[in-house]
């Protein structure tokens, strides 16, 4: 490069810095510093795609960290698509959510959001496109457990997840004849609206209700129990479900799925801020299954490129939402879904008592984001997250925003979310400047 010779007598009076112009291809070589941190793929030797989410390293000198589950998965370097996010309160665990859905919205991807706290709402409104759903008994907004846009095994699972929520905490799974008289019971109630006479209407809970109130003569010889015994078993499935036909929770539940609920949207956040815990729970385990159902269909619109269940921690006592997230991850890489799981700890999962669900959630994520954790908190599911004596050290003493990304089998990489340098974004991001408004 020639330089001019104003440029050289200004150097020589101390007025200005040595300049250099060059190609991007060449300046790489001079300046190094301004580098790209990625994951290799294996089979194409090159960098996998993905969001930035960050700096990698302790100090962030592995340049910008790029992040997808889905592209991991395709490059086989984990068994899913699903990701477990650990970390206590202040520690940025939901901020890295928030500011991870804010960035896949401009790139093109659509999120569904479980919010319990109201606190999505924010950034919902900064989202061209974005919609909240608000759940209440007050809310003119409606769900039908028995969709008939659903499969019947989705169906299936969905009504039966919605009694165990309603038997908590005595049972965590029904015995041989209250699956056969349940399974009845709903044919009967759907049944009744297949004719032609039916004129457009769905069966919804209240007609499964009436079903197991009055059980009929052929669940009588089905079941091959006395009216009697039948009655009996019937009569706690009908007090289980009653709770989403009356009082509080009989208008979401009562109805047929409000229309346009899922129309293409960047996001879709479900609100659920005015329900106690386990209303808001029944409310996720009908959303979770309902979507599930929706995931193998050819219209993108109803197949969410990522999910996130966040406050699952407060959830997870309940039989009936664990269950439906098992089946969420279980399916998830098979339709190209990715599942974010956010909790404190992981001691936090196994509130349900059905600790076989929740190892079966532990396996099923390939990937876990893991923010600072106390050592007793995490150092008893080492083997389960695959992490060493090293990686343990480094996750007790990350500061805010620093978060172990442990992807497969891969050494753990540490990474800084940068969302303290996007001041326009704290109010939107950041837990704890939205609580303060709300």
């Amino acid at each position: 490069m020639t330089l001019q010779l104003r440029d050289m007598a200004r150097m020589v009076m101390g007025n200005q810095l040595p300049v250099v112009r060059a190609t991007s291809s060449h300046l790489a070589v001079d300046y190094p510093f301004q580098a790209e941190s990625g994951i290799i793929d294996p089979r194409t030797k090159s960098k996998i795609k993905g969001l930035p989410v960050g700096t990698a390293g302790k100090n962030g000198e592995g340049g910008i960290f790029f992040f997808d589950p889905r592209e991991l998965y395709l490059a086989g370097l984990t068994q899913d698509t699903n990701v477990l996010r650990l970390g206590h309160v202040g520690n940025w665990k939901s901020t890295g959510v928030k500011t991870e859905i804010y960035t896949g919205c401009i790139m093109g991807y659509n999120h569904l959001a479980m919010d319990v706290k109201g606190e999505y709402k924010p950034l919902a409104g900064v989202i061209k496109g974005s919609k909240i759903v608000q759940f209440g008994s007050d809310a003119d907004v409606s769900i039908n457990a028995l969709d008939p846009m659903m499969d019947p095994a989705t169906r299936d699972l969905l009504v039966e997840a919605l009694v165990l929520n309603g038997l908590r905490p005595t049972r965590v799974e029904l015995d041989n004849f209250q699956e056969e008289a349940l399974q009845c019971a709903m044919e009967e109630a759907i049944g009744k609206f297949n004719d032609a006479e039916s004129q457009g209407h769905v069966a919804t809970l209240p007609d499964l209700v009436s079903r197991l109130e009055q059980p009929s003569k052929r669940m009588i010889e089905r079941l091959r129990l006395t009216e009697v015994e039948v009655a009996a078993v019937c009569n706690p499935l009908r007090l289980a479900l009653r709770k989403y036909t009356e009082g509080k929770l009989a208008g979401p539940f009562s109805k047929p799925t409000t229309k346009g609920m899922f129309d293409p949207t960047p996001l879709l956040v479900f609100n659920c801020e005015n329900l106690r815990d386990d209303m808001a729970a029944s409310a996720m385990i009908v959303l979770n299954f309902l979507t599930q159902s929706y995931w193998g269909r050819t219209q993108s619109n109803l197949r969410f490129h990522k999910v996130f269940h966040d406050e699952a921690w407060d959830l997870t006592r309940f039989p009936g939402y664990v269950q439906s997230l098992v089946r969420a991850f279980k399916l998830g890489g098979t339709w190209g879904v990715t599942n974010n799981l956010v909790v404190h700890e992981l001691d936090n999962l196994y509130m349900s008592g059905d600790e076989k669900s929740v190892d079966a959630l532990i396996h099923d994520s390939s990937t876990a984001i893991i923010y600072r954790q106390n050592r007793d908190q995490i150092e008893p599911y080492m083997k389960a997250l695959r992490l060493n004596r090293a990686e343990v050290n480094q996750i007790v003493d990350f500061v805010p925003g620093q978060a172990m990304y442990k992807i497969g089998n891969l050494p753990g990489i540490v990474v800084n979310h940068t969302v303290s340098d996007w001041p326009e974004l704290k109010e939107i991001v950041e837990t704890r400047q939205i609580l303060k408004g709300i």
